[in-house]
């Protein structure tokens, strides 16, 4: 099972669909409820089969998030790989940004990203999990280049992920190994 955050637009939307064609069943994240469901249906229709229920949370909102991975962690099911894709961008230069929008990207791609962790660090751990956090901005490039590389770290149905190298995460292009903990 695979959580992708910010699922509704550009890389995390193609990367949900992506997985789910190819047989992962898709955890889709964003914070606007109307495109949550959309990009739901859409991968649903994509994959032929129902996938897990959708989640709601706003990654500038540490109570959100604290929320979410609650709700994930009562799931029945697990995810096995995190692919933090949440993110905001200015729209303008930051010459012409005011403080809080840059706050608020910092909060969504940061902050979001690093709490989201955290909170479900200890379960992903114990399950050998995976997190891939994505800080590009351009999606159709990056999308293909970014499902190559989680192709390549999935494990393949006859291999338990546990015999993988487990407890990294994997900074997009640079893959800079950092310990989960544990």
């Amino acid at each position: 099972m695979i959580l992708v955050t910010g699922a509704t637009d550009g890389i995390g939307r193609t990367l949900a669909l992506e997985l789910a064609i190819e047989g992962a069943d898709v955890i889709i994240h964003g914070r606007d409820a109307k495109k949550v469901a959309a990009v739901h249906q859409e991968v649903e229709a994509a994959a032929g089969r129902p996938m897990p229920e959708p989640e709601l949370a706003d990654f500038a909102s540490l109570s959100e998030v604290r929320q979410m991975a609650s709700r994930l962690l009562a799931r029945p099911y697990r995810s096995t790989l995190l692919i933090n894709n949440a993110g905001a961008a200015l729209a303008a230069p930051i010459a012409k940004t005011d403080l809080a929008k840059w706050q608020r990207m910092l909060e969504v791609n940061l902050t979001g990203a690093f709490n989201m962790i955290r909170a479900v660090a200890p379960l992903m751990i114990a399950l050998g999990a995976k997190v891939i956090n994505n800080s590009a901005m351009t999606s159709e490039q990056t999308s293909k280049l970014l499902l190559d590389e989680i192709r390549q770290r999935m494990p393949s149905k006859n291999e338990p992920s546990r015999h993988q190298d487990t407890k990294r995460i994997f900074l997009f292009k640079t893959l800079v190994p950092w310990r989960l903990g544990g």
